[in-house]
This record gives structure tokens, sequence and C-alpha cells, in this order.
């Protein structure tokens, strides 16, 4: 662990400016700090115009920050919540700058209100601040890696304050979003692709393509800066309490697994094994994030669950024109009956298995995949050749084999690139003449 020396003061001068830049709206008059601004407006119970009110008005209903009805509190708690980080990696001292004793006279009137309310806001890094500015508590040492971390973590919040689209997305999801609401977007590469780029579908308006995508980015950030700190005592932990966007993980990975389920019938098979293994991986990466938020908010986070969408039945989902999805629902449902088939036989055992393993690659045939069925029932010509199903299925695969290599071979050919020795090639100017 690389220690660094102590920042001097017009480092930290400048820290507690760009924090309070960070969590405030308010704009300084010319001459002032929006630091000292924030602590002014605090004091006197004012309430900032906050571009983002509705995102941190549902937190508030969601108790992720609690009651908070005393001015512009929402932003002095989250300043509290940086300067007790910065405090701790050694990014900042508080010492150096000129408000220290009036932040730490409102910071305590603040955690004995706050903590007297009905529904508390998690006060751990407050009080933790407050032992820290009485003495209670040494300043951190400067380690580089957690000094380089929390200043990551600085810009990521900053980041994400300014992107209303990702945070619309959080606020939806936690609040307002039912499994089927994104399905409109992810009937074909081409109607997510204009949603994306045109915040619309025809003349329905959607941005969550945008904000999802967005807010997966931010939770890679994330991510990647927890990793890097994970090793130090309890700082992971309170850069998840810090960062409360991220505190819905859970739900927003449960959103877009629908969105990678969907995705994976734009595929002719109706699957995407590379990009069904890149999700995964991705969703595994967030491990350390859902594991503080469980440590953290364990009954929310319980409370969320995991949404699904019911799917329909095979011919249902034909149908509807999911083709993608109704093979591979046969295909499963094929592959499945054969390892039961297969089982059965090496048991000696008599059993229909195979009456129901030839229907259902007769399904999958049936929606368009005749290659697989073949393949699926091909192990069993010994017991199964006999069955007239079993003939025609294996007829119509060669067939279709064969129809597609004379398409093939009769396909136009592409536009030809005749390229002469280049002692012959000859050369056009600009305007056309040799």
């Amino acid at each position: 662990m690389k220690e660094l020396d102590d920042p001097p003061a017009w480092f930290s001068r400048a820290a507690i400016e760009q924090i309070a830049q960070c969590v405030s709206n308010v704009t300084a008059p010319k001459g002032a700090s929006v630091a000292s601004v924030l602590l002014a407006m605090f004091a006197e119970g004012s309430r900032l115009d906050l571009a983002n009110v509705t995102y941190f008005d549902d937190l508030r209903e969601r108790e992720l920050v609690g009651t908070l009805n005393a001015g512009n509190s929402h932003e002095f708690y989250r300043f509290a919540g940086f300067l007790e980080l910065g405090t701790r990696v050694g990014y900042l001292k508080l010492e150096d700058w000129d408000e220290s004793k009036l932040f730490h006279e409102k910071l305590i009137a603040f955690a004995k209100e706050e903590s007297a309310s009905d529904h508390p806001a998690d006060l751990t890094l407050v009080n933790d601040l407050l032992a820290r500015m009485g003495g209670k508590s040494s300043s951190g040492k400067r380690d580089k890696s957690a000094f380089y971390s929390f200043a990551s973590l600085l810009a990521l919040e900053g980041t994400i304050r300014r992107d209303w689209y990702a945070l619309e997305f959080l606020q939806q999801t936690r609040s307002q979003w039912q499994p089927g609401d994104d399905l409109g977007f992810l009937l074909s590469p081409q109607t997510f692709a204009e949603a994306f780029a045109e915040g619309a579908i025809g003349g329905v308006k959607t941005r969550a393509p945008e904000g999802g995508l967005a807010t997966l980015r931010y939770l890679e950030w994330l991510a990647d800066i927890l990793r890097r700190v994970n090793k130090m005592e309890g700082l992971a932990e309170a850069f998840v309490r810090q960062a409360r966007w991220c505190h819905d993980t859970e739900k927003v990975i449960a959103r877009i697994s629908i969105w990678a389920k969907r995705m994976s019938e734009w595929s002719e098979s109706g699957e995407d094994p590379a990009g069904e293994e890149a999700w995964a991986d991705f969703t595994q990466s967030l491990f350390h994030i859902k594991s503080y938020v469980n440590k953290i908010r364990p009954i929310a986070a319980g409370e969320q669950g995991t949404s699904v969408v019911e799917e329909p039945s095979l011919w249902d989902l034909e149908a509807r024109g999911r083709i993608g999805a109704a093979r591979r629902e046969a295909r499963h449902k094929a592959l499945r009956l054969q390892q039961e088939f297969r089982e059965a036989l090496t048991g000696g055992e008599t059993t229909d298995s195979g009456y129901e393993l030839l229907r259902a690659c007769e399904s999958l045939a049936n929606v368009g995949d005749v290659a697989s069925a073949a393949t699926i029932l091909a192990p069993f010509e010994e017991s199964l050749g006999e069955n007239k199903t079993f003939q025609e299925l294996m007829v119509r695969a060669r067939e279709a084999e064969t129809a597609q290599s004379v398409q093939e071979e009769t396909k136009p050919a592409g536009p030809q690139i005749r390229l002469e020795p280049k002692a012959q090639q000859k050369y056009l100017s600009a305007g056309g003449m040799e």
C-alpha cells in the first residue's frame, strides 16, 4: 500500500468545492464558492431548485435517503458523505477549510434532527464524519489507490447527476416499471436502434434504451472502482453506501435480462451463445455491488426480487411472430427429451419418451429448424428408424440442405473488380481526363 504526502491546503479547498459542485445545482455569486453557498442555504432552510427533484423525491419515498425535509438537506447529506470519504482516504483535510467549524455545527444539528425522525436516513457516514471531526477518529492516510479511486467515484457521481436519461431509467425501474414495458422496442434490431437513436419508435417516445445502457456503463465503472479498494477495510462498502443510485442493481439486472433474452431471439436460431455468455459475465462482474447493497439494505434488497415475463406456449410464440423464441423453446424441449430417451435406452426401459421426442422434433422442424430436429434424432436411427415421422424428418433435412446448396450456387455474384497490371493502369485527373 503506497502512501502519499498530505494534500496541501489549496488542494483540500479545491476538493471541497468540487464535491459541492457534484452534489448541488446552486450557482455561486462571483467571488463566492458553491460550498459556502450550499452551507449557507442549508443553514437558512432554503429549498434549492433541483434539476433531478423527481429522482430525489423518489429516493426519499423509498427510504434510501430518509425523511430529510429540512431545506436542501439532500445536498447537505450527500455533501457530508463525500467529505467523510474524502477525509478517510486522505483526499482532503477539513481543517484547511475556513468554514469547517460552521459545517461541524450544522452537521451536529442535522444528525440530531434526522435521527429523531420517523424514517431516518442512513447516518453511518455522517456519524463517522462527526467522530472524525470531534477528534474520536483520526484522519485517513493518503493511500495512492484509495486516493485515485475516490477521485473516480466523485467523477462518476458527477457524471450520473448530469445524465437525466440514466436517472429517469433508475427511477422508473425502481418505482414504475413492469416486466412488459420494454417489449415494444425489443421486437427487432431495427426498433431497438430507432428507440436508441431517436428516443422514440414512430410517435411513441422512449428513452429507456439510452438510459439503460448508460446505467450499465456506470455500474461497470463503479464495479471497477470497488475492485481497486475491495481489500481496504470498509472502504468499498462505504463507497456503495454513498452511491445510492446503485442500490437497485438487482432490479436493473432483472430488467436488462429481459432485453438480453429478447435480443437473443433476433438471430435465426433464437439463441445467441456469445451474447448470452457476455451478459452472464457482466452480471457476475457486479457481484461486489450486489453483495454490499444486500449488506447495507438487506430488507429493501430482498423486497426487490426478480421480475420475469411469463413465456407463452410454443404455438403462441409462433402466432405472435416470435419465431426465434419458438425455435429456441422447441429446441430446448427436444434436447431435454433426447436426454431422457437416451437414459431410457441405456437402462433398458420400455418408455413412451421416444414418441415424445419424435413429436418434439417435428414441432422444431415445423418452426423452421429442420436441421436441428434431424441432428437431435439421428443418433437413434437404430431404435426409431422404422418410424414414419423419423423418416420424413430425415428426408426434409436432406431436401433443405440440397435447396440451400442450389441457392448458394445460383446466387448472383457480387461486382468483380479486375486489377490490371500496374504498367497498364490508367489514371484519371480530377476533371476526368486521362
